[in-house]
């Protein structure tokens, strides 16, 4: 805003302020600020001054006028820091918006040491240490990284000042936890520690979750940080770790399910832990006090790993109940039905499932057309006409399911060497192309020679 521009709206600025003077006040400096001799004039050696600035900054700031605002604010800050609490509140969005300005890369690393001053100063005069240091850690931490230890403490604090009013905001507790795992990655933060704040946050979440269990739009926001955590420490946890640290409290809590998944989770993440019996205790323990899809497909996993297909089927036919998901449903049919390769009975029902689910899953009509096929039986001509049968689904298939396209043309080009020669359909007096169904199997197709 030009100069002109500025000071005809001053005096209206001006008189707005009185009003905002009046509010201002529920936000005076704490009585131990109003001590000290900076304070004891709170709009400084020239408060008229002051308020002039102020308005300028309000308006400034409010037109993202960051340069001229910034001379406004530095007045202020500098000349009656126990003035306005908005001057600090404001002051770092307005150092964070030039900072991030390319056109101040030569002036970024002074706009950050001078951003780095507002929140020690913030809380000398008006408090609110742990809410302040949130935000501070948090731009500490993103321009400052080299500072990552003091970023941890400044976190720490804001997450135990029981003194606070501001609820604990997700959006820190989720950086709180990334700075101390990049910690534990350069071996500055051991491992058990990690785990303790990794606890302690997942039990937040967990009470934030219970708290704003009738306001959907905060519960998804804990539900979302729960299981970012969770992501997070995946890419530091190994089984041994979750055997030394969750084990015990599973003993001490042996019901308790939400404990156990988390275990389970995090074993999860370790490749080497997949056939830990621990691992695998917990799985079964979690489904005989809470059947879950995860559950049993976890269970269902393991058995198939261990070749014991029976006890596989059974886990994964109970996930496939379990899931709310079709397409985890239809995933586990068709596992189910190619795992089931040998039974042709128990190959159809799960093939027919998955149809049942999804009609244009290509590899569930291509199971049909090799079961058409195996299942051949009649007279020696009927049982060639099985392979016209199978190249029908075949052909079907890659029509509806462009993912199986180089599949089917391989199966159709084997098996159209199995169907009846030109002179088998002349013994029977049939035509190509004319509908036949095979007797014994009920099946309906159109003849086809080689």
């Amino acid at each position: 805003m030009k100069e002109q521009q500025k000071f005809k709206v001053l005096f209206i600025a001006l008189f707005c302020n009185f009003a905002f003077l009046l509010t201002a006040q529920s936000n005076k400096p704490t009585d131990a600020a109003m001590k000290l001799p900076e304070c004891i004039k709170s709009h400084g050696m020239d408060s008229l001054e002051t308020r002039k600035k102020m308005s300028l900054f309000q308006e400034d700031f409010k037109n993202k006028d960051n340069d001229y605002a910034y001379k406004a604010w530095t007045y202020v800050f500098n000349n009656a820091p126990c003035s306005f609490k908005s001057i600090h509140q404001n002051g770092t969005i307005l150092l964070n918006r030039l900072i991030e300005n390319p056109v101040n890369v030569k002036r970024k690393a002074g706009l950050i040491d001078t951003m780095l001053m507002i929140f020690p100063t913030r809380i000398k005069y008006f408090g609110e240490e742990g809410f302040v240091k949130s935000s501070w850690a948090y731009y500490l931490g993103k321009y400052r990284p080299e500072k990552e230890k003091e970023v941890l403490d400044l976190y720490q604090f804001y997450y135990n000042d029981v003194t606070q009013k501001d609820e604990l905001q997700n959006f820190y507790l989720r950086d709180y936890l990334k700075i101390a795992v990049s910690l534990n990655k350069k071996n500055l933060m051991p491992k058990d520690e990690l785990f303790v704040l990794y606890d302690k946050l997942s039990t937040t979440a967990t009470q934030y979750k219970v708290k704003n269990a009738a306001d959907s739009v905060a519960y998804i926001s804990w539900d979302d940080f729960s299981k970012s955590i969770d992501k997070m420490m995946i890419s530091v946890i190994k089984g041994k770790d979750v055997d030394l640290i969750f084990l015990p409290k599973i003993k001490e809590n042996p019901a308790d399910v939400e404990l156990i998944n988390k275990a389970i989770k995090l074993y999860k993440a370790d490749p080497l832990y997949k056939d830990n019996p621990n691992y695998i205790g917990l799985l079964e323990k979690s489904y005989d006090l809470s059947p879950t899809y995860a559950s049993a497909e976890g269970l269902g996993r393991y058995f198939e790993g261990k070749k014991n297909l029976s006890k596989a089927s059974s886990y994964y036919e109970k996930a496939a109940e379990l899931s709310l998901d079709k397409g985890q449903k239809e995933d586990l049919f068709l596992k189910l039905a190619q795992m089931n390769q040998a039974n042709t009975s128990i190959l159809r029902n799960y093939t027919n499932k998955v149809l049942q689910i999804n009609p244009n899953n290509g590899k569930a009509i291509i199971t049909l057309g090799k079961i058409a096929y195996k299942n051949q039986c009649g007279s020696a001509f009927e049982r060639k006409m099985a392979a016209c049968v199978a190249l029908d689904y075949f052909q079907r298939a890659k029509s509806l399911d462009a993912g199986v396209t180089a599949e089917a043309n391989k199966l159709i080009a084997q098996y159209s060497a199995y169907v009846p020669t030109k002179s088998e359909a002349f013994f029977l007096n049939l035509k190509v192309g004319s509908p036949y169904t095979i007797s014994c199997s009920g099946e309906s197709t159109t003849i086809r020679i080689k």
